[in-house]
């Protein structure tokens, strides 16, 4: 066992964070792309260098990214229909009156 790559660390703390802020707009769609990102390229590291460890940080950034990534894009794929929904009905012309 060696030095835990930075990147692989990084990864997972930035995926960890992007779950707590995926309703935030951008940031919540730029980090988890970031962690993903990270991890991948630090698993990639650790693969080529023995002395290099942390290989379950990286696997969890990607797969907390990952799934940080997906929750956003359901948020803001909601969000949207539900606009287009409000704004095609009659709600908001009943509320003006």
């Amino acid at each position: 066992m060696g030095n835990i790559s930075g990147l692989a660390i990084t990864s997972m703390i930035l995926g960890i964070v992007s779950l707590f802020l995926i309703f935030i707009p951008i940031l919540g769609q730029l980090l988890p792309i970031v962690a993903i990102v990270l991890g991948i390229i630090g698993l990639r590291n650790i693969n080529q260098d023995n002395t290099l460890s942390g290989k379950g940080m990286s696997i969890a950034g990607i797969v907390v990214g990952a799934v940080a990534l997906v929750i956003s894009v359901i948020i803001i794929v909601g969000m949207v229909a539900l606009f287009n929904v409000i704004r095609s009905s009659n709600i908001t012309q009943n509320i003006t009156r």
